[in-house]
């Protein structure tokens, strides 16, 4: 309401509009071409029509400007609900991330110790498969120069018994030519020799069976030897084949931690993607400001701004910098998290 004095009316003057100031009246000098008092009473019936369209028109603005608050205002609480649920459901995802990198560090630990044992295994089966390798070879290297000195021997007794039945048939020979006299005797001697001679071929026979049952034995150590070759290159290509599939597993664990740590990163990324707290941050900052709008627009009608000259305020840069923080700090831990409309689902591998 406007503080200025209301004007006096006097008998006998007629009141004009004050230019400026839409239907209020004025004092005016007595003209003696004035309007009649029937004019001036529909002048200000106008006047009052016109301010009671105004009070009207003002009366429909306020209370559109309160249901607009209260929209506002339940806007803003469904948002600061919402707002309140993300940080909630952020403050989980933290805490599951860092759980889920203390069981990455354990599992990580885990392998390493059970690669040094596989590792500490692989070298304990190659030393002792080794070592009875060049055990067996000794042994079968033995028993080949046994096998040959034996029958080197048996060659040589046998050698020494055919010399020796020459020897004496030579000397019968040339006894019974040499001494005829003595044919009976000799001939007793001779037979004598023939039985020495039987024996001797008994032992050659006897000697000829060890030499081709050692030589039998041979053939099989080398068979053995043969057989054992093979078993030789079977247990190389097995422990070639035990380092290879140490070497896949080692591998196909590394690319699943890799992978575990890329998907980390990128829902960490999507979790705290700037772009989606920054709007929810501006409808909640546009929220507070059109609550705070309407409250003076409540309390004085005429203070309205218009919604050109309306400037929303921005996003604060300190909230941005804390995520982006947090972000840093939880990126390169192991953990995988699928992000499905408003659910947040956490996936511990």
């Amino acid at each position: 309401m406007s503080s200025e004095p209301r004007p006096q009316l006097h008998r006998g003057q007629p009141y004009q509009p004050i230019p400026g100031n839409g239907t209020r009246l004025q004092p005016h000098p007595v003209n003696q071409d004035t309007l009649t008092i029937e004019q001036r009473l529909y002048g200000a019936k106008s006047a009052i029509s016109e301010s009671l369209n105004i009070l009207s028109s003002n009366r429909n603005t306020i209370m559109s400007l309160n249901r607009v608050r209260a929209t506002y205002q339940q806007q803003l609480e469904d948002w600061s609900k919402a707002y309140t649920d993300l940080e909630t459901a952020h403050k989980k995802t933290s805490i599951d991330l860092e759980n889920m990198s203390r069981n990455h560090n354990s599992l990580k630990a885990q392998l390493d110790e059970a690669s040094r044992c596989y590792d500490l295994s692989v070298q304990q089966y190659k030393r002792e498969l080794q070592e009875n390798l060049d055990k067996l070879r000794k042994e079968k290297e033995g028993l080949v120069r046994e096998h040959r000195d034996a029958l080197a021997a048996a060659e040589d007794h046998a050698t020494i018994a055919k010399k020796r039945v020459i020897e004496l048939e030579e000397q019968h020979s040339h006894e019974r030519q040499s001494l005829g006299g003595k044919i009976v005797g000799l001939e007793t001697k001779v037979k004598s020799i023939r039985k020495d001679r039987d024996a001797l071929a008994g032992a050659l026979e006897a000697a000829e069976k060890k030499i081709a049952e050692l030589k039998q034995e041979n053939a099989d150590l080398i068979q053995d030897q043969d057989v054992l070759a093979p078993t030789e290159e079977t247990a190389e290509k097995r422990i070639s084949g035990l380092e290879e599939e140490n070497s896949h597993l080692i591998q196909e664990h590394r690319d699943e931690f890799a992978d575990v740590e890329d998907r980390g990163m990128v829902v960490v990324e999507r979790i705290a993607e700037p772009e989606k707290k920054k709007e929810l941050e501006n409808m909640r900052l546009t929220a507070e400001s059109g609550a705070s709008a309407a409250e003076s627009l409540e309390a004085s009608p005429e203070s309205i701004p218009s919604s050109n000259t309306r400037k929303r305020p921005r996003f604060g840069s300190q909230q941005d910098g804390d995520m982006q923080q947090q972000c840093r700090k939880v990126r390169g831990r192991k953990a995988a998290e699928v992000i499905e409309g408003d659910t947040i689902i956490v996936q511990t591998e």
